[in-house]
């Protein structure tokens, strides 16, 4: 096995573009505002305070976003590049619902916070998601330029578990912002009920969500017919609630799959958090076990797959096993699966 290595900068780094400047301005401007109506909400409460505040705090949280993605080339990139720089988009969240839970809970703190709060750990968790999943494609499409030598089907069943997991957990927040809105009316008016009700509805919806694609995911995963399937099918002509469906391009492939691609310097794979860069540096060991294709990391959890989405298991796991010891070059083309092989 090849030695561990660092993982690589792409040269040169780009001037960040308009989509990551707006994103990091979003990202602290949601932030901000979640920090601001929390705040106005425990001091006074009142609406003309809430929209002053949300208001100052919108514009400041996009400036100091914009001015910090400007001034740090391939910003993107660099935080995609490594799981502890990832791991800081979700601090905030993880801090906004530690909080909800302290104002519901804890006497000597004032609840009506709790709807900021609540809204910041819904609102953060959705930008953090969002802000590392673009993260982690800018650093994967930067440190692989060329096509991939071999796409295959990867179906990780612990995404599944993930998703729902999410899913439950948005939920549970979405109550505890609606119930923290609902105290906070008795002083600041219906005015909160609704704010705090459209908040907890879209994140009730966001859990839904979640919940729904962890459980096709698991279906799809034990062989069944996942609930994407259901909705568009795979066989031509095929109806659904009385509509015929006409066949499409690509309706005889792995739809609603994720991939992972194979390329000379390694992987790219399809993770909770956006797609990965992983070198065959740190691939340790590949392996079929009894209902899963395994492939080792080092000092990283395991990448895997569940056997019923790959067409011949034998033969992905040997093309990643030449991966790992020897790296693969243009020549070895004529050896590479593909998703529809």
């Amino acid at each position: 096995m090849s030695q561990p290595s660092t993982r690589p900068l792409p040269e040169p780094l780009e001037t960040p573009d308009v989509g990551v400047v707006a994103a990091t301005g979003a990202y602290v401007a949601i932030c901000f505002v979640a920090v601001a109506i929390a705040t106005a909400l425990a001091v006074d409460g009142s609406a003309a305070t809430v929209v002053g505040t949300v208001s100052t705090a919108v514009t400041l949280g996009l400036v100091v976003g914009a001015l910090l993605a400007g001034r740090i080339d391939g910003l993107a990139v660099r935080i995609g590049r490594r799981r502890r720089t990832v791991a800081i988009l979700f601090v905030p969240p993880l801090g906004f619902a530690v909080a909800t839970v302290g104002f519901l809970t804890v006497p000597a703190l004032e609840p009506a916070a709790a709807a900021g709060t609540g809204l910041g750990a819904v609102a953060t968790i959705l930008a953090a998601l969002a802000f590392a999943s673009m993260a982690r494609e800018r650093y994967a499409r930067a440190i692989t330029p060329d096509e991939p030598i071999a796409t295959i089907p990867w179906l990780d069943p612990l995404h599944a578990r993930a998703s729902v997991g999410l899913g439950i957990a948005s939920i549970v927040v979405a109550v505890g912002t609606a119930f923290g809105g609902s105290v906070a009316a008795i002083d600041t008016g219906s005015w909160l009920i609704r704010a705090s009700g459209s908040v907890a509805f879209v994140a009730i919806v966001v859990g839904v969500v979640f919940v729904l694609t962890g459980l096709s995911a698991r279906s799809r995963d034990a062989g069944d017919e996942s609930l994407l399937e259901r909705v568009r099918p795979k066989d031509p002509g095929k109806k659904v609630f009385g509509t015929r469906y006409s066949a499409t391009p690509g309706s005889d492939s792995d739809w609603g799959t994720p991939t992972l691609e194979v390329y000379d310097n390694g992987l790219v794979a399809p993770g909770p958090t956006g797609r990965q860069f992983v070198p065959w540096a740190d691939v340790t060991d590949v392996r079929l076990e009894s209902t899963q294709l395994v492939v080792d990391r080092r000092s990283r959890r395991p990448l895997r797959c569940s056997m019923s989405v790959l067409d011949d298991p034998d033969e992905v796991c040997a093309l990643l096993e030449r991966g790992s010891r020897d790296g693969l070059g243009r020549h070895r083309v004529d050896e590479r699966p593909t998703a529809s092989d």
